[in-house]
């Protein structure tokens, strides 16, 4: 079966080393839209993974469909990502990436953004199929996205500090607070299917006020 998500948005210390994954996320509201104008629109991600992370490093390369041609952006618009990770220990491991390294489409308000995560996976209760049994905890820092709304005002491009909380309510729940770097974010997370790798996400960003105000997202992922 699919497994609730570690984060909303945040970049985690975990990653795929073998297979492909994708996944498909709405916004009602896009923060700060192209030419004063906040329409929803959608992204669509996927990638593939290699290596090893127990024995060596895994690697993940993926490209981020920015926009289906909503608000003034080209339909396709988007950029490609590179992530290494390593698993240190059961439960805990460390990633670092590079998100939009090189970026498709004129107007493509994508950041290049370099970052560094570690997560750890605590257990609370024994067993997996009890009520909060587990808490993951994502630590990161990085620049570009997720630089403060000050810092990218004065385009400055220091790096900050980032976090995630997933609380995991029930083995196929979770609930997921987090910290992106500008704003707080709140969501569950649900893999349904007790046969089928997909997960299903619903939250809201921004919701202490940055940007435009709250904005509410759904995703839907799946990995193979």
């Amino acid at each position: 079966r699919g497994v609730p998500s570690l984060t909303i948005a945040n970049p985690y210390g975990f990653g795929a080393d073998r297979g492909f994954y994708s996944g498909l996320s709405y916004q009602v509201d896009t923060r700060g839209g192209l030419d004063g104008e906040n329409d929803g629109d959608a992204t669509w991600g996927f990638g593939l993974g290699l290596g090893n992370a127990k024995k060596s490093v895994g690697a993940e390369l993926s490209y981020t469909l920015a926009s289906f041609g909503q608000n003034d952006r080209d339909f396709g618009s988007g950029g490609f990502n590179l992530k290494l990770h390593r698993k240190l220990a059961e439960g805990w491991g460390v990633a670092a990436g590079w998100n939009s390294f090189l970026t498709i489409g004129d107007d493509n308000d994508l950041d290049d953004s370099l970052y560094f995560a570690t997560t750890k996976i605590f257990k609370t209760r024994k067993n997996i199929n009890s009520a909060f049994s587990r808490v993951g905890a994502t630590l990161g820092v990085g620049n570009g996205q997720f630089r403060t709304e000050n810092d990218i005002e004065n385009d400055n491009n220091d790096f900050n500090v980032y976090g995630s909380l997933a609380f995991r309510v029930a083995r196929p729940v979770s609930f997921i607070t987090e910290w992106t770097g500008q704003d707080l974010a709140m969501g569950v997370s649900v893999s349904p299917f007790r046969t089928i790798p997909m997960t299903i996400n619903l939250g809201a960003r921004d919701i202490a006020g940055a940007g435009d105000g709250a904005r509410f997202i759904f995703g839907i992922g799946a990995g193979l």
